[in-house]
């Protein structure tokens, strides 16, 4: 058993095989064929992988995401994993991260699956919320606690779905759904500005791109921490059913 560098587009099938955590890995590994990520082989076959977006400025696709069934693999690529970034691995194998990264706090996220909407599933239910370019947001008035989630406004397109709800012309809530591949959406960086919480934005936000994921034949993703009561709430009762639980280490 060896841990070294291989080009993504050999974890392919490996990678199929991660369920639906896996979307994060595969749109890297779909976006980024010919770079580099750490892999542990034996004889030539892939016994797991560390697949992260902000090695190649996908940062929707942050953090690390570290797939094995091997407590060996595990321990190769917890060794070989730089110490300072955030990560998401294996629940079962969180001692072995605990001890590689005693100074880093580790919790639990947990990774909700959607095959049947709870909600009332016609665009009409959401009449707030919109998709937005980056020509839509340059003209909008955007709190600092929102700016910094956004990135380049360019990088907003309808090939890379921002959805919003505005209140005259600011921007109070948003969340985007850029991390997909053929079975699967993620639903990230679902965010209400704190004046605005406790309206039901969120829920809005969420129905929406559930809809405009399950018209496209693909089931919605959503991944949150157990320490966030509000956020699962929301998720539960919009039918979204637990698929995995996995340790989160920042």
């Amino acid at each position: 058993m060896e841990i070294e560098l291989i080009a993504n587009n050999r974890l392919k099938e490996f990678l199929q095989r991660t369920g639906p955590a896996g979307v994060f890995a595969r749109y890297v590994a779909q976006l980024k064929p010919q770079e580099k990520s750490l892999a542990v082989l034996a004889d030539a076959q892939v016994l797991g992988t560390a697949l992260c977006g902000r090695d190649f400025d996908l940062y929707e696709a942050f953090p690390h995401w570290v797939f094995t069934s091997s407590p060996e693999a595990a321990q190769l690529l917890a060794q070989a994993l730089p110490q300072t970034l955030a990560m998401n691995y294996p629940l079962q194998f969180k001692s072995i991260f605990q001890r590689a990264f005693p100074l880093r706090t580790h919790s639990v996220d947990r990774i909700y699956t959607l095959t049947i909407f709870n909600g009332i599933c016609i665009p009409e239910e959401y009449p707030q919320v919109r998709l937005l370019t980056g020509k839509e947001l340059s003209r909008l008035l955007i709190a600092p606690e929102i700016r910094h989630l956004l990135g380049n406004f360019s990088d907003w397109t309808e090939e890379k779905p921002l959805y919003g709800i505005q209140s005259a012309d600011e921007l109070v809530a948003i969340a985007e759904a850029q991390v997909q591949d053929d079975q699967y959406g993620a639903i990230q960086q679902l965010y209400t500005v704190e004046s605005w919480r406790g309206k039901g934005l969120a829920k809005k936000l969420v129905g929406k791109i559930c809809h405009d994921l399950l018209v496209k034949g693909k089931k919605p993703l959503y991944q949150v921490s157990e320490d966030n009561p509000a956020s699962l709430k929301v998720t539960e009762s919009l039918g979204f059913v637990l698929e995995s639980r996995w340790g989160f280490m920042e």
